[in-house]
This record gives structure tokens, C-alpha cells and sequence, in this order.
């Protein structure tokens, strides 16, 4: 039989994914088949390749934003597995870096998901799976393409960790915030550096570092991960000038310096602004942020291939900044024209696609409408 025919036909459970379903029954759920659809398709007898079938089946859900009963069961399942896989490890040569990839990226993902109080057991197991991993490449004589992305994405979830433990100490007033920061962007540095590594890839360790900007209270830390950020994405850019995630990157990152410049607007505004004649400087500041994370946000709907996430994301993006922008206008034509471009692009979003609005946005439509 050759190794084509060998092909498990895509879509059927394997062992891994049986397993996973049956360790995530509990004593009282009634007993039933569960049936998991593998996104890619694996040799018979692949332990290990059905390992890694399983976890990047539950982290395509996890992007798509399904429900954790759902994902949760197949992290679940993959730990369990890769426990098992290494308590009967017979042979000669060490579990491979993939193997390590895969169980580490999912005792991550299961204790971000768990709301776990201890989750800092899961991140230390995670760590320590993902530098073993980046071991067995070190050990490796020769390296090929394959070798050297999965220590890319090892890199980049050493990456998530050091990140994790950056927000842990900011809600805890620790000091030692920038420290982790400086190793997310070193590993991530690392990885970026891999030829041939997939734009997809890339642009998951760009949007990490663009996300935990928005964690960040101090302005030295958010600007040190939003520069690195869009430098990123500019390159990305350079040559996939259309990507639409990467141009819905940089008009985050717009957009997280705007927040930051209307929260200091907020927290340093006099009560009275009535007969204002001049914008003060955080508002000044905020408004060229907005108007240029509007920019990148029109380019992103303009893509022609754009997907509904991207679309439903960028849509309501920039309709919050056309809002905000609107409220540092001092100009009353020009307020209330962009507040109309705002609601009409929310209004034609949801007749267009069926999808409810985020509850501040859909009381600000309903208000405007009733007007």
C-alpha cells in the first residue's frame, strides 16, 4: 500500500481525537459519540502526527472564536495524549521539537482558557515543554526549513509566556514589567529572523506584541511594543501591500495610542469645555492618531478578498474611531458628518451581514436614528 493510500480520508476521528473525546465526558454526562474533525490529514499509526493534528485543530477553532466547550476538550486531549505518548517513549531518539510544540502550545492555551486561579502552573509546564523543545533543535546536526520554523513558532510561544508574565506583573505593581517585555521581543526577534517563515505565522507574533500594547498603562512600554509592532507590519506590507490583517494591524496600532491620549484627555479635562476654541494637546495628539488609524481601517475594507472576521473587526474599529474623532472636532459640520459616516457604515454592516453590534455601538445607532 503506498503511502497516499495510507491517507486517513480528512475529517474522520482518529485515535487521538477518540481519546480526547473521552476524556472530556464527566461521571454525569450522558454517554455519546463525539465525533472531531481533524484539519489535516495523518498517516495510520502517526502518533505523533495526530498530536499535532489535534492541538492545530483546536487552535483554528480558538481563532475562529468558537466556544470553549468545544475547544477546551481538544487541549485536553492533547495534553493527554502527549502524556501519554512520553510515558511509553521507547525509542532510541528524543520526541522531536514538533511534539514539544504542540504540548506546550496547549497547556498555554488550556490555562488561558481554564480562568484558572493557579494559571502560573500551566505557563511554568507550558515554558518548560516549549524549551525543551527549542533543545531538541539545538541538538539537531543539520537543520531545514521545517526544523527551523517550528523553532520560530517555539520562540513565539515562549514569546506568549513572557508576555503573560509581563501583564502579571503589571496587575500585581511589580517592577520588572519592561523585563519581560524586552524577552517577548527578543524571542519574537528570533523567530521573525526564520527564512521562509509563513506570513501567517508572522503576522500571529505581530499582532501578539500589537495586542499586549493595549495592556500597557505606562507610555514607554506601549510605544516600545507598538513601534516594533508596526515596523513589523510595515514589512509585512512591503510585500503583501493588500493583507488585509496586516493593514488592520497598523490601524490598531493607531488606535491604541488614541485611546491612550483620550484617557489622559479624560482624566486631565476641566468640567466646562463649552465655547472651546482649540484642541489641547492630548486631544491634538489623539485626533492624528485616530485620523490615521481611519485610513488604514478604509484600506482594509477596500481589500477585495477581505474575510468576515477582518471585515466585522475593521468595521467596527472604525466606526468607534470616526466616534472618537468626531468627539475632539471642534467643528460642528464636520462632528456631525462623521458621526453620520459612522452609523451609516454600522447600519449597512449589520443589513449586509445579520451581525449584532457591540451594545455601546448599537445604542449609539439607535439614538442617532431616533434623532
Amino acid at each position: 500500500m503506498g503511502a497516499a493510500e495510507k491517507k486517513r480520508p480528512r475529517g474522520l476521528k482518529g485515535v487521538a481525537a477518540q481519546k480526547a473525546a473521552k476524556k472530556a465526558k464527566t461521571e454525569n454526562e450522558e454517554e455519546k459519540t463525539q465525533t472531531v474533525i481533524l484539519d489535516k490529514e495523518v498517516e495510520e499509526g502517526d502518533e505523533l502526527g495526530e498530536v499535532e493534528a489535534l492541538y492545530e485543530t483546536a487552535k483554528d477553532k480558538l481563532a475562529m472564536g468558537e466556544g470553549e466547550d468545544t475547544i477546551i476538550p481538544l487541549l485536553r486531549g492533547t495534553i493527554h495524549e502527549c502524556d501519554r505518548i512520553l510515558r511509553n517513549w521507547s525509542g532510541e531518539e528524543k520526541a522531536p521539537a514538533s511534539f514539544y510544540l504542540s504540548y506546550g502550545s496547549a497547556l498555554f492555551d488550556l490555562g488561558n482558557l481554564s480562568g484558572d486561579k493557579d494559571f502560573s502552573s500551566y505557563r511554568d509546564a507550558a515554558k518548560e515543554r516549549l524549551e525543551t523543545g527549542v533543545e531538541r533543535i539545538q541538538e539537531l546536526s543539520e537543520k531545514d526549513d521545517a526544523s527551523n520554523i517550528t523553532h520560530a513558532k517555539l520562540n513565539i510561544g515562549l514569546a506568549k509566556i513572557a508576555f503573560g508574565q509581563a501583564l502579571t506583573s503589571l496587575q500585581d505593581g511589580k517592577d520588572d514589567v519592561s523585563d519581560y517585555i524586552n524577552i517577548g521581543l527578543n524571542k519574537l526577534n528570533t523567530a521573525l529572523e526564520v527564512k521562509n517563515l509563513p506570513v501567517g505565522d508572522a503576522l500571529e507574533a505581530v499582532n501578539l506584541v500589537q495586542a499586549n500594547a493595549d495592556n500597557q498603562d505606562a507610555l514607554e512600554n506601549l510605544n516600545t511594543l507598538n513601534d516594533w509592532a508596526k515596523e513589523q507590519y510595515s514589512k509585512i506590507l512591503t510585500g503583501h501591500p493588500e493583507n488585509a490583517r496586516a493593514l488592520s494591524g497598523m490601524g490598531n496600532c493607531h488606535l491604541t495610542l488614541a485611546n491612550y491620549w483620550l484617557g489622559r484627555v479624560d482624566v486631565l479635562e476641566d468640567e466646562s469645555t463649552e465655547g472651546k476654541t482649540e484642541l489641547n494637546e492630548e486631544e491634538t495628539k489623539a485626533s492624528e492618531q485616530l485620523t490615521q488609524g481611519i485610513e488604514f481601517y478604509k484600506r482594509v475594507l477596500a481589500v477585495s478578498d477581505i474575510d468576515l472576521e477582518v471585515k466585522g473587526d475593521s468595521t467596527i474599529n472604525l466606526a468607534e474611531a470616526l466616534i472618537n474623532l468626531a468627539n475632539v472636532t471642534l467643528d460642528e459640520e464636520k462632528q456631525q458628518a462623521r458621526y453620520q459616516e459612522a452609523v451609516t457604515l454600522l447600519n449597512e454592516f449589520k443589513e449586509s451581514t445579520g451581525i449584532e453590534l457591540p451594545d455601546g455601538l448599537a445604542n449609539f445607532v439607535e439614538e442617532w436614528n431616533s434623532q
